[in-house]
């Protein structure tokens, strides 16, 4: 955990040096959690190294104990040997040894390396399914509830198969980290979950009236009790989250078989509730039919992704295709199911579902676009732009999609939103408010606590797309740390006033698609004015603002603007962030334009768009500044038909060069898939990236508008042990 944090990759594939390591990431998202936690709550710690070791017992988090406890967090260091074993046991033995007090548990197993002391020989499956069996049996004689386990991987040197080996034996989640980008949001999501637990201990028992072979493909913990009788282990159930299952089963012979459903939970306080169902197996759903779709839909791509990740007969545990003499073949085979899943699911006559779309998402992108990442995943071979064959070639699976898989297939099959990234698990809670109230609580304490104290120096570079400058210096003023937790967008601010065609002032908030606006090249229409709401409770501290932030307006002349939408200053392109008269923190809606795309005739016959990037400027509070889809993408990205122009611009280092913002096509299509308003504009809360290299891709969807009643909502008291790698 010593190995540097650099801010994650942008366009232009440098990466920002801020001193800080993925020990201190993780000590800040500890003290994050402990910032919401309050004295009903308990926390414990536990390192493991050569052995394990109790740092903190489970206590309650007072303000005096937050206090010892941040002092505990901050003497943490990192040594280098990894008995992940050893932690793993001694963090369920402290919910053995402490009395039960009616709190929703949780063991959080933290580690960025390779379990390589003390493993157990038989696998850590086969020795902890006893363990845990004689545990659930102890609480339950003691009117108590079971912890769930939850794994975390950070970086790519780990065994992700096991840890997804591990979740699934603790009714848990495994959640993949592959850059400091995502250390936040992970950990925001997994604590906002546990904090939103409905139901602990879910179980699911189903039997039928003959012989089936029952199968869950949602489902990893199960036990077949009888040739009748399956039962399903769930964990935990959240509010406003339904989990929906399908099962499938082989042939059978006679009539149409009936089944019996009992699912059995336990509340925190460990009472027992049962419902019973019984029903026939013949197709009449009780369920929507986009409904039902989508559930088929999901059921099969966790079957696909699982694919990956066969369960070795020995150890019980997954072990992932690594591509070798052995599973070669395999591999291949399984790739081709899975772009055969890809164009079934493509083509549904239900595609357009906002849910189906969704996995559709997560699977591929049409060209040019960054999402898709199961696609990319499964890549072998990759040449990267620039390169030669050879020496730009990548194994995208080998090196990071061998992670990432599991920790998708997890969210999907417990039905849980796991970040801010995937289109996929973006459904899942959004019905919820007790959840994104949780959620938002911790993300703003992530992005405002102080920030760690860098463990050596650093440099610092300012950029936007593809235009990068690095400088070292000797001392710069605290990250902000909401930069390991991006959902930026260039924007102004909404009372900045516009020039319209006719010489006219209007304020940017009540601009419409339709309106003519002055831009360099003649008045040109507006097609969409997209609207970003701000971050909720940002505030900035003197002399640690960082004007990275979306939180954060420059206010130039009398415009109020993001610190990276390029403006022109003395004839030359720039940012705010380095002209800026002052700043302030945004609290309210920025907005951003897009203006429409002329085509006409290019001199080799060519019907092209537009090659004036002045026609996608507007007059905003007496600056000129850019709009989105201007055309300038970078030497990586070019338009075909103009390819000398583009390559000039970046070369001279035009800071407008951006491989989305600048792409008017891709722009479009993803504004296209957000939600309207009343007045015609579109909404979102930020930009989507790469799961892999941090690129801007998409505009992240706004996922719930207007909270209602969430402050009468209470969560359920909570108490977790948090074992990770010394």
């Amino acid at each position: 955990m010593t190995a540097s944090a650099p801010l994650p990759d942008l366009e232009d594939g440098a990466k920002e040096d801020t001193g800080l390591s993925i020990l201190d990431l993780v000590k800040h998202s500890a003290r994050a959690i402990i910032e919401n936690l309050n004295q009903c709550d308990r926390l414990a710690i536990v390192t493991f190294s050569d052995d394990a070791a109790v740092i903190q017992e489970l206590i309650p988090m007072s303000d005096h104990n937050k206090k010892k406890t941040d002092n505990r967090i901050g003497g943490l260091q990192a040594l280098g040997i990894t008995n992940l074993w050893a932690g793993i046991r001694l963090g369920l033995q402290l919910f053995e040894n402490t009395e039960f007090a009616s709190n929703v548990q949780g063991l959080f197993v933290l580690t960025d390396g390779l379990p390589n002391h003390m493993c157990p020989r038989q696998g850590y499956v086969n020795k902890m399914k006893p363990m845990l069996a004689d545990m659930a049996r102890a609480k339950a004689r003691a009117g108590a509830t079971m912890p769930t386990i939850h794994t975390f991987g950070f970086g790519y040197d780990i065994r992700s198969d096991l840890m997804q080996s591990i979740a699934e034996i603790g009714n848990g989640n495994y959640a993949f980290i592959p850059d400091a980008g995502m250390i936040g949001t992970v950990f925001v999501h997994a604590v906002a979950n546990l904090f939103s637990t409905f139901a602990v201990n879910a179980v699911l028992e189903v039997e039928a009236s003959s012989k089936l072979e029952l199968r869950c493909s949602t489902v990893f913990n199960t036990e077949r009790h009888s040739e009748t009788k399956t039962v399903f282990h769930l964990g935990n159930l959240q509010y406003g989250q339904s989990r929906d299952f399908i099962l499938t089963y082989g042939s059978f012979r006679g009539s149409i078989p009936f089944i019996k459903a009992k699912l059995s939970y336990k509340d925190r306080f460990g009472r027992v509730y049962n419902t019973r169902l019984e029903t026939s197996s013949s197709p009449s759903y009780y369920l929507a039919e986009d409904a039902y779709a989508y559930h088929v839909l999901r059921s099969q791509l966790c079957d696909h992704l699982s694919s990956f990740f066969p369960i070795s007969s020995s150890t019980n545990e997954h072990k992932a295709f690594m591509q070798d003499s052995r599973s070669s073949d395999k591999f291949n085979l399984t790739v081709a199911s899975l772009r055969r899943f890809i164009s079934i699911i493509s083509s549904h006559p239900l595609a357009s579902d906002a849910r189906i779309a969704s996995l559709i998402k997560d699977l591929t992108a049409p060209e040019g676009e960054q999402y898709g990442q199961v696609s990319k995943a499964v890549q072998t071979s990759v040449t990267t732009p620039g390169s030669s064959p050879t020496a730009g070639e990548q194994n995208y699976y080998r090196k990071w999609g061998r992670h990432y898989l599991p920790s998708l297939l997890h969210a999907h099959a417990r039905q849980v939103c796991n970040s801010f990234k995937d289109p996929g698990p973006l459904m899942y809670g959004q019905d919820s408010p007790l959840f994104i109230q949780c959620r938002d609580k911790l993300d703003t304490a992530f992005e405002n606590l102080p920030a760690p104290k860098p463990t050596y120096q650093r440099g610092d570079s300012h950029r936007y797309g593809n235009v990068g400058a690095t400088c070292s210096v000797n001392a710069l003023p605290p990250v902000k740390m909401s930069r390991y937790h991006r959902k930026s967008n260039p924007c102004f601010s909404g009372s900045s006033k516009v020039l319209l065609a006719g010489n006219s002032l209007l304020p940017i908030e009540q601009l419409r698609p339709g309106h003519q606006v002055w831009t360099q090249a003649g008045a040109r229409k507006v097609v969409a004015v997209l609207r970003t709401d701000p971050l909720p409770s940002l505030t900035s501290t003197q002399g640690t603002m960082d004007m990275i932030d979306r939180g954060v307006l420059c206010k130039l002349d009398n415009l109020w603007v993001t610190p990276w939408h390029p403006v022109l200053v003395n004839d030359t392109w720039t940012f705010p962030a380095d002209v800026a008269e002052e700043v302030k923190v945004c609290d309210q809606p920025v907005y951003s334009l897009l203006l429409e795309q002329r085509q006409h005739q290019h001199q080799q016959k060519m019907l092209v768009a537009d090659d004036d990037d002045t026609a996608h400027t507007v007059m905003v509070g007496g600056v000129v500044a850019v709009t989105l889809g201007h055309g300038i993408i970078g030497a990586t990205a070019v338009a075909p038909a103009l390819p000398n122009k583009w390559e000039t611009a970046k070369q001279q280092g035009d800071v407008r060069a951006h491989v989305f913002f600048g792409d008017w096509t891709r722009v479009k299509h993803a504004l296209d898939s957000l939600q309207e308003d009343d007045e015609g504009r579109v909404r979102c809360s930020g930009v989507l990236r790469d799961q892999k290299t941090g690129l801007v891709y998409g505009f992240q969807p706004m996922v719930a508008d207007g909270y209602a009643g969430v402050e009468g909502l209470a969560r359920p008291k909570i108490e977790g042990v948090v074992a990770g790698t010394a």
